[in-house]
């Protein structure tokens, strides 16, 4: 593959990336205000790894949004499951790089102690054709009383794109269960002991102690309007590449 041709691979597959992170984060711009539909306030965190030295260490983001009661929280991880599969499946039939994507739920059989997080958990992970076998993502939506959290997970090696000794370069496919089962491990000490009772939204979220060891924050925003902000950069300086 041409050099010229690996990088187009890479600005469009980080362009997806990023919208991604966006949309996960503006809850797949459920409604108008791009926040989940009767969100009260939100909060929203993401982690990566300082050194760089594993290129296939997930990339975490975290975000949490309160509602009036737990009846509120739990009809809003429907309608965002509802609509992350719609937005999945439309961006399938418009987008080349998304081609061969498939959205595939994931539950205790595949992945330990899922049935334990919160009061209700669901996962999901997004699988890639070979033009863009080495992006994994994984979804974690789990319900805590009247909080929603959504958690995400992405696997993307950049070092299949920067290897130019080579036209010819084998991709191992980025596993998506991966990042799916690390977020696990780290939400069943959250949930099992280490989250904080009160505190800030942000605060219930999980902070660089609880990951792997050489992660550093990137990104946090500490309100619903922070988020619409941060997500609404981040997709605009994208378009602009």
């Amino acid at each position: 593959m041409a050099v010229a041709i690996r990088v187009r691979m890479f600005v469009a597959m980080l362009a997806l990336v990023i919208g991604l992170v966006g949309s996960l984060q503006a809850s797949a711009q459920i409604d108008e205000d791009d926040v989940p539909d009767g969100a009260l306030d939100g909060a929203a965190v993401s982690y990566s790894s300082e050194t760089g030295d594993d290129p296939l260490a997930p990339i975490f983001s975290f975000s949490v949004f309160a509602f009036e009661d737990d009846d509120a929280a739990s009809e809003s991880l429907d309608a965002f499951m509802g609509q992350l599969v719609d937005d999945v499946a439309a961006a399938v039939e418009t987008d080349e790089t998304m081609a061969g994507a498939e959205l595939i739920e994931v539950d205790e059989g595949d992945v330990d102690g899922l049935d334990d997080l919160g009061d209700e958990a669901v996962a999901y992970r997004v699988t890639f054709g070979e033009e863009a076998g080495n992006l994994g993502i994984s979804l974690l939506g789990i319900r805590d009383g009247d909080r929603l959290h959504i958690w995400t997970a992405f696997v993307l090696d950049l070092a299949a794109f920067m290897d130019e000794e080579t036209d010819e370069t084998t991709v191992e496919p980025a596993d998506p269960l991966l990042g799916l089962v690390a977020l696990t491990e780290i939400g069943d000490d959250w949930f099992g002991g280490d989250k904080p009772d009160g505190g800030e939204l942000i605060d219930q979220l999980p902070t660089v102690d609880q990951l792997p060891d050489g992660y550093s924050e990137d990104e946090r925003s500490e309100s619903l309007d922070e988020i619409e902000d941060d997500s609404a950069s981040a997709v605009s300086g994208l378009r602009s590449v």
